[in-house]
């Protein structure tokens, strides 16, 4: 997105006023408004990088791992449990299909009920 007059113009205007205030000249009040207004002006990938590299040397590796061994787990597991389930079905579906065309009575209700629908 390029950046318009107005924008460019507040920016440099925003930047004269923190350098031209000391952290001394401010109240209790106008401070905590700076810091507000500091902590919105952040972008996203930079506070979120910063996070990561501040946050990440206070895990250990014995947590990391263990966390990365568990999703492991329970992604295998949850991926098992879903192909048995579609296994079943799809082996219940193609077993009544068969049973159907092969039964006497379920293939002449199903003759009857293709024959009596109009075309």
């Amino acid at each position: 997105m390029k950046n318009d007059p107005f924008s460019t113009q507040f920016d440099h205007a925003l930047e004269q006023l923190r350098s031209s205030l000391g952290p001394n000249d401010l109240d209790g009040f106008e401070r905590e408004v700076w810091a507000e207004i500091a902590i919105r002006d952040e972008r996203l990938f930079p506070r979120l990088r910063r996070w990561i590299f501040d946050g990440l040397p206070t895990v250990s590796t014995a947590t990391a791992t263990g966390v990365a061994a568990v999703t492991m787990f329970l992604g295998v597991a949850m991926a098992f449990f879903q192909a048995e389930a579609y296994g079943e079905q799809a082996s219940r579906s193609m077993e009544e299909r068969y049973v159907a065309s092969i039964h006497p009575v379920l293939r002449s209700e199903s003759h009857a009920a293709e024959g009596s629908q109009p075309e």
